[in-house]
């Protein structure tokens, strides 16, 4: 909303739309730190894998280049599905 249409508003819709901008923000963060959570666990997997095959010796290096840029890959990936995000409409919400 511009400055100009949100002056018109009444209060009471002004606050009702700061509150649900409030919980679209809490929402996204959650989304946010789940999407970091799973980026972490990619990238654990990948160390718990590569690095004792790769001590071991039983891992050629160019096998475990393309293993790592894949890693990096599936973590951009999973990233950029936060694009999805959308905040939530009014009625979405149930009043209990």
């Amino acid at each position: 909303m511009g400055f100009r249409r949100r002056r018109a508003l009444s209060p009471s819709l002004r606050r009702a739309s700061d509150l649900l901008s409030a919980v679209d923000a809490v929402s996204l963060s959650r989304a946010t730190f789940r999407k970091i959570k799973q980026n972490l666990f990619f990238a654990f997997i990948y160390n718990v894998l590569g690095i004792p095959l790769a001590a071991a010796g039983l891992l050629n290096p160019v096998i475990a280049g393309a293993a790592m840029a894949m890693s990096s890959v599936s973590v951009v990936s999973n990233s950029l599905l936060l694009k999805r995000w959308r905040p939530l409409k009014s009625s979405d919400w149930v009043i209990r």
